[in-house]
């Protein structure tokens, strides 16, 4: 398993899932959806901003592939 994710994939994660109520945005389930690469959700979580609310949270926990890190990281 790979352990780090391309700047493309970064700016991608960052632009759809990181701020987004700062700019009065909603995440898309179904883009995230699309992720199925465990470092990518643990890449979200360290660098969500709660201020966003726990709902993108509860998609990375809820996903088969948030591993026990990534679960660990956010609770």
């Amino acid at each position: 398993m790979a352990h780090a994710i391309s700047q493309e994939r970064a700016n991608f994660l960052e632009a759809n899932f990181f701020q987004f109520s700062f700019e009065e945005r909603e995440p898309d389930r179904t883009l995230f959806d699309t992720i199925t690469s465990p470092t990518e959700l643990h890449y979200m979580a360290h660098i969500y901003n709660w201020d966003d609310g726990p709902e993108v949270l509860g998609w990375i926990i809820d996903s088969p592939y948030c591993d026990r890190g990534t679960s660990a990281m956010i609770f």
